[in-house]
């Protein structure tokens, strides 16, 4: 409204500003809006960057990943499981700390290692994890021996930041915790033989056809492996025929009978021939 003396003034609730009435109205309209709800850090990441939530689990793992290239990791993605032409490898980073196989899943509700088994919410999630470690196993085989200690399994919960937990060979692991634990392993690895098995994995995992998955049977002779992988299958398998002296199955004593008796044989043969040629002929 406007005073005597021209200057106008706003009200505000039937009050004018800087009167009593309308320092009591602002408190009030404060007390009444409802709480802002507290996030946790994922969700407030989240809500600053939507677009990350709408990303697939295995892409925001191998951009954790990629963080730790100036740290000397180096990783590879979706890459061939070695013996399982159907099936893939998520991840596969090389540091340091050894050869992880990255495994990654997507799992809502609280997560729990009662003797063992591991349980999400109410599901049982020990298959999972046992089938990252074969995945591991699988990489292991294309390793030589002195490097196949430095391979390691992890199962990665791509949207979640569960620390480490140990699992039925493998470590279970939310995505946010996963630098931390690649960082907590003891150095394996020179930096020499991290370049030359990243290259060299990058090499057998990524081509156009997976490798066939090494076992101890590459280590027998030929007969022996077939005959293993045979019994494996279910199949019979009978050993080639071997052709033997007649006489190797006998005793020393009788093998020294026989051949006396073979030359009394032939000094029999030989007299009587000298004898018959002794006789004289008539007429000669």
């Amino acid at each position: 409204m406007t005073t005597a003396g021209g200057a106008e003034r706003e009200t505000h609730g039937g009050a004018t500003n800087g009167s009593p009435a309308c320092a009591e109205a602002e408190p009030r309209a404060a007390l009444a809006a409802p709480p802002t709800p507290r996030r946790r850090p994922q969700e407030q990441w989240s809500a600053q960057q939507p677009w990350l939530a709408q990303l697939p689990p295995e892409r925001l793992v191998a951009a954790t990943l990629r963080g730790l290239e100036p740290e000397g990791w180096t990783s590879v993605h979706d890459v061939h499981w070695p013996g399982r032409p159907l099936a893939n490898i998520d991840h596969l980073v090389v540091g340091s700390g050894g050869v992880v196989v990255v495994h990654t899943e997507s799992w809502a509700g609280d997560l729990s290692v009662t003797e063992g088994e591991l349980r999400v919410g109410e599901h049982v999630r020990t298959g999972q994890v046992a089938r990252a470690a074969q995945a591991a196993a699988a990489v292991t085989a294309l390793l030589a021996p002195r490097h196949r200690t430095a391979v390691r399994a992890v199962l990665c919960l791509g949207d979640r930041s569960d620390p480490a937990v140990p699992v039925a060979g493998a470590t279970v692991v939310g995505r946010a915790a996963l630098p931390g634990y690649l960082r907590s392993l003891p150095p394996r690895l020179t930096p020499a033989e991290v370049s030359g098995l990243a290259q060299y994995l990058g090499v057998r995992l990524g081509g156009t056809q997976p490798p066939e998955m090494l076992t101890t049977a590459a280590l027998l002779p030929p007969s022996r492996a077939a005959r293993r992988r045979a019994v494996r299958a279910g199949t019979d398998v009978r050993p080639a025929p071997t052709v033997t002296h007649p006489e190797a199955d006998q005793r020393p004593g009788s093998r020294v009978r026989s051949a006396l008796l073979r030359l009394l044989v032939v000094a029999t043969t030989v007299g009587a021939g000298a004898a018959a040629f002794a006789v004289p002929v008539p007429g000669f």
